[in-house]
């Protein structure tokens, strides 16, 4: 008998079962879905059970097509984004060139922003302690310099 768990790790490669070595292990296994579903692909028959079983079985890796990886190498880089810009649905989210601004990594606050956090109730008075503290640090320009946040508690959002 084959190893179906050689198959099921490697399917482009792997010896194939055959549809009698599957129909003795769907049997066996009658709730194991990846055997159901190489027995569709080895016999081209629907299997019912299936389709209740597994509805997701479209995304099976052993139902995807395999990569021939031969010709993605001789692709160039331009062949490969034509081929991208040719799908339907793209967005572009980057251009050539230096960006027109720059890119900000951390959250620029000021005296009206106010930060918001969705906490447990158990954990909600540490939790405010917590951005108290935080909110404590000052810019290293201004070492020692007494800052104080305030914040509060509450089910749900308002302005303070």
């Amino acid at each position: 008998m084959t190893d179906f768990r050689l198959y099921l790790a490697s399917p482009a490669t792997a010896e194939r079962p055959s549809a009698g070595e599957l129909d003795a292990l769907a049997a066996r296994y009658e709730w194991f879905a990846p055997v159901r579903i190489a027995r569709e692909i080895v016999t081209g028959i629907c299997d019912p059970r299936l389709a209740v079983m597994a509805p997701w079985r479209a995304q099976s890796s052993l139902l995807r097509r395999p990569i021939d990886a031969e010709a993605v190498r001789r692709l160039s880089s331009d062949d490969i984004i034509d081929r991208f810009l040719q799908e339907d649905d793209l967005r572009i989210v980057a251009a050539d060139g230096e960006p027109e601004e720059e890119v900000r990594t951390a959250a620029e606050l000021d005296d009206d922003d106010e930060i918001v956090s969705e906490v447990p109730d158990n954990e909600a008075e540490d939790a405010l302690t917590v951005m108290y503290d935080i909110m404590a640090v000052g810019p290293n320009w201004a070492k020692g310099l007494p800052l104080k946040g305030d914040g509060y508690i509450s089910k749900y959002y308002k302005k303070d």
